[in-house]
């Protein structure tokens, strides 16, 4: 059985484990659950916190682990990769694999690269290179993991709209065997755009995908 340790958005941890629910419950079916317990706030420790939490917890439970993280706990999950996967103690490769969603610090659309995390780190792009396998899913337009390539009206409209509903939502009723999904890997990061509409319902789909250049999905199709 292998133990899923999911990581909260930024919800202040007031409605529960959300991440039962995410990708129709798929990735914790069957599983045991364990929730990373931190402040999952504005606080500037929140993502600190976060990380030390999930270090301790992979370095203590046995067996094969899966990190479930969204938005805010997906950061939490890209900077333990980035300061801790090294680590002479690190879970064994064939052990623990990450799978993130909303992921703001995605190396393709990510919101947040570039920009100050809440604490006041610029943000980084997820490791993609590191000994562990990492699938990075986001929902079309959510705009905090899809972001447009080019600043135009309607794409940036359109996005700062996903950011809520979407961004938010979105991913419940989503799932990773989506058909019209497209997948790539990179190094040992598959990364997977799940196809949603626009929400913009009077502006054609054509004009918003103009503003957009989504490398990861010239790769192939999944």
């Amino acid at each position: 059985m292998t133990t899923v340790l999911t990581l909260e958005p930024l919800d202040f941890n007031v409605v529960g484990n959300t991440m039962l629910h995410n990708l129709r419950g798929e990735p914790v079916e069957g599983n045991a659950v364990v929730q990373v317990m931190y402040p999952a706030s504005f606080a500037s420790n929140t993502i600190p916190k976060g990380v030390a939490v999930l270090d301790m917890l992979l370095k203590k439970i046995p067996g094969e682990k899966l990190v479930f993280g969204h938005s805010q706990g997906a950061q939490v999950a890209s900077r333990w990769l980035r300061e801790h996967s090294h680590d002479f103690d690190a879970p064994p490769e064939n052990l623990l694999s990450f799978l993130l969603i909303g992921n703001p610090l995605r190396k393709y659309g990510g919101f947040i690269i570039g920009k100050p995390e809440v604490g006041g780190m610029i943000g980084l792009p997820t490791p993609n290179d590191t000994q562990y396998e990492v699938t990075d899913v986001k929902m079309q337009y959510d705009g905090w993991a899809d972001v447009p390539d080019q600043s135009t009206f309607f794409a940036n409209w359109n996005a700062s709209i996903g950011r809520g509903d979407r961004h938010c939502f979105g991913y419940r009723d989503a799932t990773l065997s989506d058909p019209n999904r497209k997948v790539c890997k990179e190094n040992t990061t598959t990364y997977v755009m799940l196809p949603g509409k626009p929400l913009l319902k009077l502006v054609p789909q054509k004009i918003i995908e103009e503003a957009y250049n989504r490398p990861e999905c010239d790769f192939n199709e999944g």
